[in-house]
């Protein structure tokens, strides 16, 4: 009965230790999962300011669109509008040209070649 109780005794305190063992791992999960916890708030966290972020982006984005749409449609305007100044700018010319020529023309009969007049 000696040996019996003495091997129950070792048996105990192999259990004890094991017991013991088994409350360091679980105390260890138990922080480990805080910590994985904390890390997953934090992203939540992140992903919540990065979905603010990318809305006010994608904002500022569309006005940015919208005014580039007005700057095409006056800038398509202002090239109308110089296209138009350009062929009056040249029908002048043409005038101009024409009108130089004729006095070019009659300054030219009513001088001679030799500088007398005519």
């Amino acid at each position: 009965m000696g040996g019996e109780l003495e091997e129950i005794r070792q048996q105990l305190a192999a259990l004890t230790a094991r017991v013991a063992r088994n409350e360091g791992l679980r105390a260890m999960m138990d922080r480990d999962l805080a910590d994985i916890k904390q890390r997953m708030d934090a992203q939540d966290l992140l992903l919540q300011a990065l979905h603010v972020a990318q809305s006010n982006h994608t904002q500022r984005l569309a006005r940015i669109e919208e005014t580039l749409g007005r700057v095409d449609a006056t800038l398509t305007g202002v090239e109308a509008a110089l296209s138009g100044v350009e062929a009056a700018l040249s029908r002048v010319d043409a005038d101009f040209r024409g009108k130089l020529d004729t006095l070019v023309a009659m300054l030219d009969r009513l001088v001679s070649p030799s500088g007398s007049p005519g």
